[in-house]
């Protein structure tokens, strides 16, 4: 199911990046998209991968399933943090994966100036999917990570009400058929935030 949406959305942002072996690699937000972003990171070769996010649960999943070291931006500044764990080199490659939840601007001078590169795009779906599947037919990652709760069809009312209210921690849902037919929750939500996600990497030189 996550191959026709969230998984190739943050494997792309990833491959965008062209990392080297080795790379520190710093992605911005933690929802499903940046989770699949942070475990495709380490796939395709990264050496650190560090996780910036304010939600306490999506930087838990970040770090336990990812194995992502995390900085919480309302607890530090994330500039400051990331000089310090990378001894003022910088993350070499980065992803913005937060999507509409985002409020930042940037200038596209200041991006010139620092000769840095910037790839985003809407993500080819079909493209990804024979590769994506070679890499859960092989164990390599198993897309289930993300699910936090498993819903039977007759009580999705009442459990979208609680995932509404932040009652549970899951970021967004999917319906699924099976025997018994469910409805998944994905991820650790943050509430009265938008559920679509972009994703935009920038490199290094």
């Amino acid at each position: 199911m996550f191959l026709s949406d969230i998984f190739p959305t943050g494997y792309m942002a990833a491959e965008n990046c062209q990392m080297e072996p080795g790379d520190t690699v710093a992605v911005w937000g933690c929802g499903p998209v940046a989770q699949f972003a942070i475990k495709s990171a380490w796939m395709l070769g990264a050496g650190r991968v560090i996780a910036i996010d304010t939600v306490e649960e999506r930087l838990a999943m970040a770090a336990s399933q990812g194995k992502a070291e995390t900085i919480n931006f309302e607890e530090a500044s994330v500039y400051d943090r990331l000089m310090e764990m990378t001894k003022g080199r910088g993350p070499d490659r980065c992803i913005d994966a937060v999507g509409c939840e985002a409020h930042a601007s940037s200038s596209l001078t200041a991006w010139m100036n620092k000769g840095w590169t910037l790839r985003s795009g809407q993500t080819h779906m079909q493209h990804y999917m024979k590769r994506l599947l070679k890499r859960i037919e092989s164990n390599e990652i198993d897309p289930s990570f993300v699910i936090t709760h498993r819903v039977k069809l007759k009580d999705a009312p009442d459990a979208y009400k609680t995932f509404r209210g932040k009652k549970m921690d899951a970021l967004r849902s999917s319906c699924t058929r099976n025997a018994e037919s469910e409805i998944l929750f994905l991820a650790p939500y943050k509430s009265g935030t938008s559920e679509a996600t972009r994703s935009f990497t920038a490199v290094k030189g």
